[in-house]
C-alpha cells in the first residue's frame, strides 16, 4: 500500500498529457516513466520459458537477435512434472537472468486452456486442466517475483486459437467461462499475485478483451487483482474504451495517435479523468515495484540454470509405453536413428523463441555413453515425404542391434505462434521410417519431440515410447540419462492424447474464423473423453516409470477446511522414483450436468525402493462447486461425491464417498440440454444458444463503404485496391522469407487475417491506412469507422 500511495501522489502532480503518456509504452520493449517527477522507465521482455531480451531488431523473433539465455522446457513439458517446487525454481532462475539483463518484467506465463490439440501455441500453455495450469503458473510467478522481477500472466482470456486471433470472437457460455477458461487465471492471480496481467487479442462474447468491462471486473473486483493490466502487443482497438473498462497500459508504444485519443476523450468527457488517473497510478506503481525489486539480492549462475533445465526435462519426460525394453544400458549394441537426434527440437516458434546459451545434442550424449553406437538420419526435417534412400540406410543400421533409439517429432514449421496446425499427424516420412525400422528390429524405442499431441497409428510397433515434449536446451543430455536409466521418467500427461483428431471435442468447430463457437462448453480435454466414454490413445495423467507404486489406507475426515484425505503410497519396484498422485472428485448423482470427474489435487513423492509415505490432501468446499447461471454465482449441489486417488484419469487406485450439503437447488436442464447430459460428441447449435441465452453471433463480410481499421487485408480482396495491396503484400513477404515456403505460408496467414490497425505496430503510417480505406470505400466512403 505504501507504493500505491506514492504512485497516487506522483500521478496527482502530472499534467493530463503526462498521465496519458504514462499509459502508452515508450517503444516496443520499454514502459515510459516520468523523468520530471523522478519516475524511471523500465524494460520488459518475452518469456515464458526463458528470457528473450531483444537486441538490435526490435520486432524480430529470430533467436540470434536476442541475448543468450537459458532455454528451459516449454510449459507443455513443465506441466508434465506436476511439480510446483520445480516450477518455482524455474521461475526464480528466469528472474535471476532478467535481473542480470536489467529486464523488469518477464512476459509470462501463459495459462490458456488447450481446447484443441491443433492450437499453434499449445507448447506455451500448461494443460487442458485449469487446476493444474493455475497451480503451476502460480508457483512460477512466485519464483520469478522472488528476485524482484515482475510477471505478466497471459493471455486474458479464452485465447484458444491462433487463426485470425486479432479478429476472432470467442463465444463461450458463462459456466464454461467461469469453470474452465478463467479458473487457471483465478488460481494464478490469487496464489501467485502477478505484477501484471496481459489482455488477449481476441474478442470475448462480442467485446475485445482489453475493453471488456465484464471480464476486467471479474479480475479486479471479484479476484481482488490490484496490479496492472497491459494489452498484448498491438491488441488495442480503442484505447479510451480500454482504459474506461479497466485496462491500464497499451503496448507497444508506437506512433498510432492513441496518446492524443486519450487526451481528447478526457477533454470531450467520454473518458473520466478518474479512470485515466487509476490507469496511470497502476503504471506508476509498477515502475516503483521495479525500483524496489532492484534492491533484492540475487545470483545468476548459468551453469546451475543449465543443470536445472536438464533436471526439469528429465522430470517432464513421459514414458508412454514400455514392455521392459527401457532402460537400455551402455553394454548393448545400439543404433540411434533420426535427424532429431542431432538437430533436436527443444522449443517452439514465435515470440517465445530463446537464444540458448548452450545446446545439448542427444546423439552426442548417447554416443559418449555408447561409443559403439551407429547413427542414421532416417528422414529430412524439411521434407514431409519419405526418402527411400534414408529409410533403407536406417534399416541397414538397425539390423542385429540389441536396441534402437529412434527420434521423431514435429518439425519447427508445424507448431508456431500465429498459425494453427491443420492436422495431428507426424510427417509421412517419419511414420514410414518408424514402421520400417520396427519391422527390421522390434527392439525399438521411439523418442518423441513435439509441443502438442500427435496421432500415433504405429504405437503398437515399438516396444517403448518416450515423450520429451519440447525439453529445452538440455533435452539432449536429459534424453540420454532417461534412456540409459541414469534418471527415472516420472512425468504425467497434462493433456489427453486422442487416437485421432476427429475424436477431439472441438474437432467440428476448430479453428473458428471470425466467430469461434465453443459449443462443447465445459467438456474439454479429459472431461469430454470421460463423459463421452471415448477410447483415447493415452489419458490425461498417464505416465509409466522404471519402478512401480501401490496405494493403500485411504480415509477422508471432515475438518474446518472441508475434508482431510489421507492415503499411503509405496514404491514396490527396484528403482528410486517419483510417484505423481492425482486426486479426482466425481459427483455420483448430479442433477446439473457435470463432467464425470475433475482434478482437485496432486502431489509428487520421491521414494526409494520399498519406501512408503503418507499423503495428505485437503478437499475444499469450493472444489465441489459449479457455476450456477441461474444464480450468477458458484453453488454446491448437495449429494454424494466420490474422491478418487489415481495414477491417471483412467487408472483409479482408491475410492471413497463423502456426503456434501448443498446451498440451493441445482437446475435440472435435461429437457433443454440433452446433449450436455448424455455427451456423444455432438453439441447442437440450438442447445448451445440455450446455454448462451442468445443466438450465436453471425459474421458478415464487410463490403465497400463499410471497411474500417478492423478490416483484414483478406476482407479487402473484394475491392480492386484491396487486391492490389494483397498482391504487393504477397511479393514483399516472398522477398523477406527468401525462399522458405513454410515460413512464407505462415507469415501470409498471419498478415492477411490481421486487422489493418495492426500494421501500425509494424511502422505503417496511420494516415496512409486511412487513405487506403477511403479509396477502398469509394469516393464517398468517408474516413474509417471504429468497430
Amino acid at each position: 500500500m505504501m507504493l500505491r500511495e506514492e504512485a497516487k501522489k506522483t500521478v496527482a502532480q502530472m499534467t493530463l498529457r503526462e498521465k496519458a503518456a504514462l499509459c502508452i509504452g515508450a517503444d516496443f520493449w520499454h514502459i515510459r516513466g516520468a523523468e520530471r517527477l523522478g519516475l524511471r522507465g523500465i524494460m520488459v521482455a518475452d518469456g515464458p520459458h526463458g528470457l528473450r531480451k531483444q537486441l538490435e531488431h526490435h520486432d524480430s523473433a529470430r533467436p540470434s537477435d536476442s541475448a543468450a539465455a537459458t532455454c528451459f522446457p516449454t510449459a507443455s513439458a513443465v506441466a508434465c512434472t506436476f511439480d510446483e517446487d520445480l516450477a518455482y525454481e524455474m521461475g526464480r532462475a528466469m528472474g535471476e537472468e532478467c535481473r542480470k539483463e536489467r529486464v523488469s518484467v518477464l512476459l509470462g506465463p501463459g495459462v490458456n486452456m488447450k481446447r484443441s490439440p491443433l492450437c499453434g501455441r499449445n507448447f506455451e500453455y500448461f494443460s487442458e486442466d485449469p487446476y493444474l495450469a493455475g497451480k503451476l503458473a502460480a508457483a512460477m510467478i512466485r519464483g520469478v517475483q522472488s528476485v524482484g522481477v515482475g510477471t505478466s500472466l497471459k493471455h486474458f482470456a479464452v485465447n484458444s486459437q491462433e487463426t485470425a486471433r486479432l479478429v476472432t470472437d470467442s463465444v463461450v457460455d458463462e459456466r464454461a467461462l467461469r469453470e474452465v477458461y478463467l479458473r487457471a487465471f483465478e488460481i494464478a492471480v490469487r496464489e501467485g499475485k502477478p505484477w501484471t496481467v496481459m489482455t488477449a487479442y481476441n474478442k470475448l462474447n462480442g467485446h475485445y478483451c482489453g475493453e471488456n468491462p465484464a471480464l476486467l471486473d471479474i479480475l479486479h473486483r471479484e479476484w481482488g487483482f490490484d496490479g496492472l493490466t497491459v494489452s498484448d502487443w498491438g491488441a488495442v482497438n480503442d484505447i479510451a474504451a480500454s482504459v474506461r473498462a479497466g485496462m491500464d497500459l497499451e503496448m507497444p508504444g508506437v506512433k498510432n495517435g492513441h496518446m492524443e485519443s486519450l487526451i481528447n476523450a478526457v477533454e470531450r468527457g467520454t473518458l473520466s479523468e478518474e479512470a485515466l488517473d487509476r490507469a496511470a497510478e497502476r503504471v506508476a506503481e509498477l515502475l516503483l515495484n521495479a525500483r524496489e525489486g532492484e534492491q533484492i539480492s540475487y545470483t545468476c549462475d548459468y551453469d546451475a540454470h543449465h543443470a536445472l533445465a536438464k533436471r526439469i526435462a528429465e522430470s517432464a519426460a513421459v514414458l508412454l509405453k514400455n514392455d521392459g525394453l527401457l532402460p537400455g544400458n551402455s553394454g548393448q549394441s545400439a543404433a540411434v536413428i533420426g535427424a532429431l537426434a542431432k538437430e533436436g527440437r527443444y522449443q517452439g516458434s514465435g515470440s517465445s523463441r530463446i537464444h540458448p546459451r548452450q545446446l545439448d545434442s542427444a546423439w552426442e550424449a548417447l554416443h559418449e555413453k555408447l561409443p559403439g553406437a551407429v547413427y542414421a538420419q532416417g528422414y529430412d526435417l524439411k521434407e514431409d515425404a519419405p526418402c527411400r534412400d534414408l529409410i533403407n540406410e536406417a534399416v541397414a543400421a538397425v539390423r542385429g542391434k540389441e536396441i534402437v533409439y529412434l527420434f521423431a517429432g514435429l518439425p519447427d514449421s508445424y507448431e508456431s505462434e500465429g498459425t494453427d496446425r491443420v492436422h495431428m499427424k507426424l510427417p509421412e516420412g517419419q511414420c514410414a521410417l518408424i514402421e520400417a525400422v520396427c519391422r527390421a528390429n522390434p527392439n525399438t524405442a521411439v523418442i518423441l519431440q513435439a509441443g502438442s499431441p500427435v496421432e500415433l497409428p504405429w504405437a503398437e510397433l515399438p516396444r517403448a515410447i518416450l515423450l520429451l515434449y519440447l525439453g529445452g536446451e538440455a533435452a539432449g543430455t536429459a534424453a540420454a540419462s532417461l534412456l540409459l536409466g541414469e534418471a527415472n521418467p516420472c512425468g504425467k500427461l497434462a493433456e489427453t492424447f486422442p487416437i485421432m483428431l476427429e475424436d477431439a471435442p472441438s474437432a467440428a468447430d476448430y479453428p473458428g474464423g471470425h466467430i469461434a463457437e465453443h459449443r462443447e462448453s465445459i467438456y474439454i480435454g479429459y472431461r469430454y473423453y470421460d463423459a463421452a466414454e471415448k477410447t483415447v490413445r493415452y489419458p490425461f495423467g498417464h505416465g509409466l516409470s522404471y519402478t512401480d507404486f501401490s496405494y493403500s489406507a485411504l480415509s477422508a475426515e471432515p475438518d474446518k477446511d472441508g475434508y482431510a484425505l489421507r492415503c499411503k503410497v509405496r514404491n514396490t519396484g527396484k528403482r528410486r522414483g517419483c510417484a505423481v498422485t492425482q486426486l479426482y472428485l466425481s459427483p455420483l448423482h448430479p442433477v446439473i450436468y457435470q463432467p464425470p470427474q475433475k482434478l482437485v489435487g496432486f502431489t509428487k513423492t520421491d521414494l526409494l525402493p520399498g519406501e512408503e509415505k503418507e499423503l495428505l490432501f485437503t478437499v475444499k468446499p469450493a472444489d465441489f462447486s459449479y457455476y450456477s447461471m441461474a444464480q450468477n454465482r458458484f453453488a454446491v449441489e448437495g449429494g454424494a461425491y466420490e474422491l478418487r486417488i489415481a495414477a491417471s484419469s483412467r487408472d483409479i487406485r482408491l475410492r471413497c464417498t463423502v456426503e456434501v450439503s448443498g446451498d440451493g437447488a441445482a437446475e435440472d436442464l435435461r429437457g433443454a440440454l440433452p446433449h450436455y447430459y448424455h455427451v456423444d460428441g455432438t453439441f447442437p447449435k440450438g442447445e448451445f444458444e440455450t446455454l448462451l441465452g442468445h443466438p450465436v453471433p453471425h459474421y458478415t463480410m464487410p463490403q465497400k463503404g463499410n471497411y474500417t481499421l478492423n478490416t483484414t487485408p483478406l476482407e479487402l480482396s473484394s475491392c480492386r485496391a484491396g487486391r492490389v495491396m494483397l498482391w504487393c503484400t504477397r511479393r514483399i513477404i516472398h522477398w523477406r522469407c527468401r525462399g522458405d515456403i513454410s515460413l512464407e505460408t505462415r507469415v501470409w496467414d498471419i498478415v492477411v487475417n490481421s486487422p489493418l490497425r495492426q500494421a501500425v505496430q509494424g511502422g505503417a503510417p496511420i494516415h496512409l491506412l486511412r487513405l487506403l480505406l477511403r479509396i477502398c470505400n469509394g469516393r464517398h466512403g468517408g474516413a474509417e469507422r471504429s468497430s
